[in-house]
């Protein structure tokens, strides 16, 4: 039987990176937190958000939304200069190479996919790039 694997290991240069970024890791975590603040304030009722719990601290690597008419909106925003991921465009059941293993249909999931957009969240946006991020999602919505 082959079954699939990952080699995570890192090397002594990434090593040297990392070890160089948890100085200011805390930072970070706080400024994206931010960022995030501001998205869930301004966007509540446009988008599906992110929703963190009590006992959850999210430190907001990516900001996920879930958007009707996504591919458009991504566009849109794209003409806008506003750059935007879909990171998982796929379920896992659907890689070619887990397909033979599937063992349900998952339509919820395959529903999620379809909105799924992760919007600019990294350290160094100031409040009105996020204000630009806003407007443009708002301004899409509005039509």
């Amino acid at each position: 039987c082959i079954y699939s694997s990952s080699n995570s290991r890192m090397d002594t240069i990434q090593a040297s990176i990392l070890l160089n970024k948890f100085k200011t890791i805390d930072s970070i975590i706080a400024k994206r937190k931010i960022n995030a603040l501001y998205y869930l304030k301004h966007l509540k009722d446009i988008v599906d958000l992110p929703c963190e719990k009590n006992y959850q601290n999210d430190i907001y690597y990516t900001f996920t939304i879930k958007a009707k008419k996504r591919n458009s909106l991504a566009k849109y925003l794209f003409l806008h200069g506003i750059e935007t991921k879909i990171q998982h465009p796929l379920l896992m059941s659907q890689q070619p190479y887990y397909k033979k293993n599937v063992k349900g249909n998952f339509p919820n999931a395959k529903k999620i996919i379809k909105k799924v957009l992760c919007l600019p969240i990294h350290e160094k946006l100031k409040k009105n790039d996020l204000a630009y991020v806003v407007k443009y999602i708002k301004k899409f919505y509005d039509k």
